[in-house]
């Protein structure tokens, strides 16, 4: 067991930045909603680790369109601002883990002592556009041998021509209402899109209170400004994700023009 303790130590000391940069192969990633169009078929980037507690498997750009749009550097920059979140991501997975430091009583405790239960990361993306914007959405599946796993997300969204990552409040004019308007929008369709049985009023209330935070994964498609709310977010478990596709002529009062 020390001999094994001691190579899941250095397994995770050799684990970092360039370790993902080299862990790289072909893949093919659907997009999981009809509001995505795929940007374009851009060369995909694969890191997986198998060990006896756990198994993480992540896909992330290694190129995207700002290379033809905004240059080589803006590309770089927006594939490493990425690659570094694939990066922070599997570090706080093992982190959380704390699989180099497992006892064997602990093993036998969690069920690991077996083959059949493992920890579980799961990364994939997928890419939209609007005339404007290039996003990468990722949805990330992690299993903690709880009764269920969960599903949560990133989004980045990139001016087409600069290649600046913008926020939320960056799609919006000065001194806009944004979030009052997307806090109550939200709120009406999520009363139509949820399942009456599962539909939660104090759910749906906090999930979308007007803060930044409550709309942080969003991106835009060819007309709408998508909105993403993770298991748990504005709704019970059962109901899962719940993606808003919010028509841009509806914002056009609050968005910049640019965006609209």
């Amino acid at each position: 067991m020390r001999s094994k303790i001691i190579a899941t130590v250095a397994i995770i000391a050799i684990l970092c930045s360039a370790a993902l940069y080299l862990f790289l192969k072909p893949s093919t990633v659907n997009a999981p909603t009809d509001t995505v169009t795929d940007a374009s078929a851009q060369p995909v980037g694969h890191y997986e680790e198998h060990e006896s507690y756990y198994d993480i498997d992540a896909t992330f750009p290694t190129v995207t369109p700002l290379r033809e749009s905004a240059g080589a550097k803006a590309d770089e920059t927006a594939v490493a601002t990425m690659r570094s979140y694939i990066i922070n991501t599997v570090e706080q997975f093992k982190k959380d883990g704390n699989f180099a430091n497992l006892t064997p009583e602990d093993t036998k405790t969690l069920g690991l002592d077996t083959t059949e239960v493992k920890y579980d990361l799961q990364i994939n993306y997928y890419s939209a556009v609007s005339p404007h914007t290039v996003s990468y959405i990722f949805e990330s599946y992690s299993y903690t041998l709880g009764a269920h796993g969960n599903t949560f997300y990133r989004t980045f969204t990139f001016d087409i021509n600069t290649g600046k990552e913008l926020l939320l409040v960056d799609l919006f004019a000065a001194n806009a209402a944004y979030l009052d308007t997307l806090s109550v929008t939200s709120r009406d369709m999520l009363l139509k899109n949820i399942d009456e049985n599962l539909y939660n009023a104090d759910f749906a209330i906090d999930g979308t209170t007007p803060i930044n935070k409550s709309f942080a994964n969003f991106f835009l498609d060819p007309t709408s400004l998508v909105i993403i709310f993770p298991p748990y977010a504005v709704a019970p478990y059962a109901a899962g994700t719940q993606t808003l596709a919010i028509p841009r002529t509806e914002l056009q009062s609050v968005l910049k023009l640019k965006y609209q």
